[in-house]
C-alpha cells in the first residue's frame, strides 16, 4: 500500500536501528532471498511430483491399447429387404415412364 488509509502520503524511508551491525539487514535479505528459493525450491519439486507418471501405468496403458479388440459381429444382409427396395425402384421408374 503506497498510502495509508488516512489519506496522508506514506513514510516509505528506512530508518536504521543503531544498536545493529552495519552489515546485519544485508545478512537478514540474504536469508529472506535463501528461504525463499527454498520454497520455491520445494513448491516446484511438488509440482513436478504430482506430475510424475508411474512408467508402470503408461507400460499397461500401451498394452491396453495393444491388444485387438474382439471382432464385430458382422450384420447378415436381410435379401429380403434388398429385393423389396430394387422392386420399389423398378416401379418408381415405371410408373415415372407410364405417366
Amino acid at each position: 500500500m503506497d498510502t495509508p488509509l488516512s489519506g496522508g502520503k506514506c513514510n516509505t524511508t528506512r530508518t536504521v536501528d543503531h544498536s545493529q551491525t552495519p552489515g546485519a539487514e544485508t545478512v537478514t535479505a540474504q536469508n529472506d532471498i535463501a528461504e525463499t528459493a527454498r520454497d520455491a525450491d520445494t513448491l516446484m519439486r511438488t509440482i513436478i511430483g504430482s506430475l510424475y507418471l508411474d512408467p508402470d501405468d503408461i507400460e499397461r496403458d500401451l498394452k491396453k491399447k495393444a491388444r485387438p479388440s474382439p471382432a464385430l459381429p458382422e450384420k447378415e444382409l436381410n435379401f429380403r429387404l434388398v429385393i423389396f427396395a430394387v422392386v420399389l425402384v423398378f416401379l418408381v421408374f415405371a410408373l415415372d415412364l407410364v405417366l
